[in-house]
């Protein structure tokens, strides 16, 4: 499921990339949400503004963009969008493609079409001809 697409807030930027470093996400039950999911909110990320820490009734905890989250009170807040949390391992080189971006994350296809969150530090842009 490709849901980080439904996340129409996210800006296009349909950019090519190469990874700078090697990078493995370790997360093994991240927080996926669908619209209509109701999570409770804890502090935002401060190293990334804009994503805050969020626990769905199943306890499943992780971070994601504030802007998917409409308050209900209570700290209780509503999924407005589809989230996939998927983060892509990369390795040094490898060439991508970033889909969207949001808060310092791009949200990348690899040329075997697999597709995750990657960190903009982690990009390096490709120089166009």
């Amino acid at each position: 499921m490709h849901a980080a697409a439904g996340l129409v807030r996210l800006r296009p930027v349909s950019s090519r990339f190469s990874a700078n470093a090697d990078y493995e996400d370790r997360d093994v039950h991240p927080l996926e949400l669908q619209p209509g999911d109701e999570v409770t909110v804890g502090p935002s990320d401060r190293v990334w503004p804009g994503w805050v820490w969020a626990e769905d009734r199943r306890g499943r905890t992780g971070y994601v963009p504030e802007e998917i989250l409409e308050p209900l009170g209570e700290g209780r807040h509503a999924v407005l969008e589809a989230y996939d949390p998927r983060v892509l391992s990369v390795k040094r080189g490898e060439q991508l493609e970033s889909l969207r971006h949001i808060h310092g994350w791009h949200w990348c296809s690899n040329p075997q079409g697999e597709q995750g969150w990657v960190p903009a530090y982690l990009l390096k842009a490709e120089k166009t001809i």
